[in-house]
Formats: C-alpha cells, structure tokens, sequence
C-alpha cells in the first residue's frame, strides 16, 4: 500500500473516537493495525497547518479537522483523500475519493 498513506491526525482521531465511547482498547487496536498498514504517517507540521489556517481563511465553513487534513494533502503533494465526507468536496484544492467507489474500482 505505498501509494496510500494516513496521517498522525486520522490515528488520533481513532484513538479520541474509540476513548469517548468507552472502547480505549478498541480505539488502540485500531491505531495498532492502521500502523501496519501505514508504518510512516505523515506528521503535522507547521507547513500542514499553515496549510490549513489558508484553507479555514478561503473556506469559512470549513471545519478545524478537516483543514488539517486536506492541508496534509496539499503540503505532502498527495493526489486526494479518500472519505464519505462530501466536505471535502468544496475544497478546490483536493479530490475527494469515495469509499464504496473506490473499493468497487478495485
């Protein structure tokens, strides 16, 4: 799976996601599986989020989130995201993959 990655914003969110809803453990098995998958996630750098602070400029109903990983996109040079979030559809600057789409093309 070289030509995908994740980054370290996507691994806390499961980490946040499964903690709220009382499944810590579960939420930690994720990360841990998703770091196999993709042992090199990218970081969030200043560049990132400069990045995202212009798209949250550009896009006032843009969410704090999803600038952060739309910004990892275009810092890192990566062709999209693959999401259901229609958000990310407004963002000129990204594509946005869908799920089941994507999985059908395989």
């Amino acid at each position: 799976m070289e030509d995908f990655n994740t980054d370290a914003e996507v691994l806390q969110e499961l980490l946040y996601v499964y903690s709220l809803k009382g499944q810590r453990q579960k939420g930690i098995g994720a990360v841990e599986r998703a770091l196999i998958i993709f042992p090199n996630p990218s970081s969030i750098t200043k560049l990132e989020v400069n990045e995202a602070k212009e798209l949250m400029k550009k896009y006032p109903v843009l969410l704090a989130r999803d600038a952060i990983h739309a910004g990892v996109i275009i810092a890192q040079g990566y062709e999209g995201i693959l999401s259901a979030d229609s958000n990310f559809d407004l963002i000129k600057e990204i594509k946005r993959y869908d799920p089941i789409k994507f999985a059908e093309s395989l």
